[in-house]
């Protein structure tokens, strides 16, 4: 943007100059331009579409994957968590029963 003063007569006149600039953006969700987009790409560099589609679909490949190997950390976190705790309970009511069974006294209460 510039500024220019030209004089008439007495008089001072201001012009202002503008750059008319357009921007023309486009958005869109997922892994794959809509038709006319990846058209447009196969027309700059031939295969380009196919080289998408098929990033997309590996892309799409390895997230079900990770998404089940998530799942199976995730029950298997849990069926250890649910193992140790059996583990720790048992064992407390096992020992229990034996110093039950065996007589042992560890407070005297008659004091």
């Amino acid at each position: 943007m510039g500024k220019r003063n030209t004089k008439k007569g007495n008089q001072l006149e201001k012009k202002e100059e503008r750059n008319n600039i357009k921007v023309r953006g486009a958005r869109y969700e997922g892994p794959i331009p809509p038709s006319s987009e990846l058209a447009k790409y196969e027309k700059v560099l031939t295969g380009a579409a196919d080289r998408i589609i098929t990033m997309a679909e590996e892309e799409r490949r390895d997230r079900n994957k990770n998404t089940r190997l998530e799942l199976y950390l995730h029950y298997g976190s849990r069926m250890f968590s649910q193992f140790m705790f059996a583990i720790i309970s048992l064992g407390t009511v096992g020992a229990g029963v034996y110093l039950l069974i065996s007589g042992k006294k560890l407070v005297d209460w008659h004091q």
